[in-house]
């Protein structure tokens, strides 16, 4: 049995939107649009009507009017020179010819609506996936700034060095899902996926994927946040005797894996040690 062919028909130049000079207008468009039809808050008792996606797409453009790379090579979406109805107008033609949307008939079959082809959503729910981490990587990366600073309090004990290595662990566990998410998602398109030319395209996309797109994973306010973690370690590693022996004693009580794993002369430096570590793989 012949094993379906991923690169045909309205799929043939699936990833030329990816892959063109406007490719990160078009992962915000993508994400815009997975948010509003199968987000948390999406409204399922409307369909994406014609008005709707331009409405949608044109906010998009309008927030992002530069999002131009200008490395690429020149192509039509280099050619609409940033003008929002011109750009919004292409993104809508470009995504449904390449396989990303398609049109069908509301249930009262009135209307023409819009809505993610089954690759389209697989990809758009990737892409969806891999910027909600960024959020919660950042309240994590806060939550243990604000614990380690509370340890440095003269009331601050283990239980703030515990919560600290906690959050810090989640930053890793954040960085790590979108990252395995896109991963698993490859793998299933590489099975269904022919050998030819348009394989190209899936190819280089992947390729800019882990230059790109995996370094927006540790962008934004996460360099301020690592800096200060990395100050208030090195202040709790430079605190009085008696606060040491008194969170060292702390931790053997409340936190017993610690006191069983850590190697060293102490629970506490361990424990700074771990975090100190986690802090850097996140960078």
């Amino acid at each position: 049995m012949s094993q379906p062919v991923f690169f045909e028909a309205e799929r043939k130049r699936f990833f030329r939107p990816l892959n063109s000079s406007r490719r990160e207008l078009v992962v915000a468009c993508l994400r815009a649009l997975y948010e509003r039809l199968h987000g948390p808050a999406a409204d399922y008792a409307h369909t994406m009507t014609r008005d709707l996606l331009r409405e949608l797409l044109m906010a998009v453009v309008r927030d992002n009017p530069d999002r131009l790379t200008t490395e690429a090579e020149p192509d039509e979406f280099s050619s609409a020179d940033g003008e929002p109805v011109q750009l919004t107008n292409l993104l809508m033609r470009a995504l449904l010819t390449d396989g990303w949307l398609e049109q069908f008939a509301d249930r009262h079959g009135l209307v023409t609506a819009f809505r993610f082809s089954r690759p389209g959503k697989l990809l758009a729910e990737a892409l969806w996936m891999l910027d909600r981490p960024g959020r919660s990587r950042q309240r994590n990366m806060r939550g243990c700034r604000n614990a380690l600073e509370a340890a440095l309090q003269a009331r601050g004990d283990a239980h703030d060095l515990v919560d600290a290595y906690e959050y810090a662990e989640k930053v890793i566990e954040d960085l790590t899902e979108g990252i395995d998410y896109f991963q698993e998602l490859v793998r299933h398109l590489m099975q269904t996926a022919s050998v030819q030319r348009q394989w190209s395209e899936f190819v280089e996309f992947l390729d800019r994927f882990q230059r790109e797109y995996s370094k927006q994973l540790t962008a934004d306010n996460a360099m301020l946040n690592r800096e200060a973690i990395r100050q208030n370690l090195e202040r709790l590693r430079q605190v009085n005797d008696a606060k040491f022996r008194r969170i060292d004693e702390q931790l053997h009580d409340i936190a017993h894996w610690a006191a069983k794993e850590h190697t060293g002369p102490t629970v506490y430096e361990w424990l700074l040690g771990r975090i100190e570590a986690k802090r850097r793989w996140s960078g």
